[in-house]
């Protein structure tokens, strides 16, 4: 191919045609920068196909956190049901002015004491927060996800602690 527009340049020269010369100079120029654009239109595709990519893997992975923080609430909320029951249970005890202190006490001031704070899986969104959120492209999901991981399960996160500062001073005046 190189030999073929050699041959032309050459010969071009050789008639003295240099109207002819520029003219070619130009064509080949022009392919020259065809053949860049061309790069780069494809450069673009290909890093567009990798950034998507990347975002749907990010989202399938925020899913599989969510789904897992579903579940440890759940567990979570289980946990603190049975916590309710039991503590209702106690008040009950201690309110009856008939009543004496009683083996089965023991095991309802042990649940009071149990406390299993919901923990979200974070991991995802703060890789998410690395990269950037730009690489969510659906501009109202991306808010949805910053909404939920820096608002819902921050004052959440803020809430379990001030129970479980404040826990420990309201066991002790129920003694």
């Amino acid at each position: 191919m190189l030999k073929f527009f050699r041959r032309i340049r050459r010969k071009l020269l050789a008639e003295k045609k240099i109207s002819n010369y520029l003219i070619y100079s130009i064509g080949e120029i022009l392919l020259v920068v065809l053949g860049i654009l061309i790069a780069l239109q494809i450069n673009s595709w290909n890093e567009d196909r990798l950034e998507k990519k990347l975002e749907i893997k990010l989202l399938q992975s925020l899913k599989s956190d969510l789904n897992g923080s579903i579940n440890d609430m759940s567990k979570v909320l289980e946990v603190d049901s049975i916590m309710v029951i039991k503590g209702e249970q106690l008040i009950q005890i201690l309110e009856d002015e008939a009543s004496t202190y009683q083996d089965s006490m023991d095991q309802l001031f042990g649940w009071i004491e149990i406390w299993d704070p919901f923990d979200p899986r974070m991991m995802t969104y703060e890789n998410l927060k690395s990269l950037g959120y730009s690489v969510i492209s659906n501009d109202t999901l991306r808010s949805n996800i910053i909404y939920l991981f820096d608002n819902a399960f921050a004052r959440h996160k803020t809430a379990s602690s001030t129970v479980v500062s404040i826990l420990p001073n309201q066991v002790e005046l129920i003694f």
